[in-house]
């Protein structure tokens, strides 16, 4: 004989009635919990790509910085070269 068997018939019910909000309560919980760590991971995502994108940002300028100063530098030497082939060295 099961101890289910000398509960009154109420109880019994009643404890089906509380497993069953019970197990309501924690599939709440859990969609809550998921929606909860999606939110987070998402914020989290956003701040990450925000501060790579300040990132690259800083690198193109960087690099196209560099390319001016390149051609600059490059320029600068062909005129040096230049005025050397005119001028004589003392």
């Amino acid at each position: 004989m099961k101890a289910q068997d000398n509960l009154p018939k109420t109880e019994i019910q009643l404890r089906k009635i509380v497993r069953e909000e019970v197990r309501n309560e924690l599939s709440t919980a859990k969609v809550d919990l998921v929606d909860s760590f999606t939110k987070i991971a998402t914020n989290f995502k956003s701040a990450i790509l925000e501060a790579v994108d300040k990132v690259m940002g800083e690198l193109k300028k960087s690099r196209e910085e560099q390319q001016t100063q390149a051609y600059q530098l490059s320029n600068h030497s062909d005129r040096i070269e230049k005025l050397e082939q005119i001028l004589p060295e003392p």
